[in-house]
């Protein structure tokens, strides 16, 4: 326990005292971000729920298969 406790602290001290501050970090990291999320959507998710998020025609109706189509 008294191990986590140290590896708590010392991760909460790097993050805490890196050069420049927090919020400037995670502004620059929230575009990377951002950016990756919207390829990770077009390569796995578009085909499905479409380019724009419209999801598939009727989609709050199951299918005859009983399952609903991607919303």
């Amino acid at each position: 326990m008294v191990i986590f406790a140290v590896a708590v602290a010392a991760g909460g001290a790097w993050f805490w005292s890196g050069p420049e501050p927090f919020s400037a970090r995670a502004a620059g990291s929230a575009a990377i971000d951002i950016a990756a999320g919207e390829q990770i959507y077009v390569e796995y998710c578009a085909a499905c729920h479409g380019a724009n998020l419209e999801g598939q025609e009727n989609w709050r109706s199951p299918g005859a298969d009983g399952r609903l189509p991607a919303p």
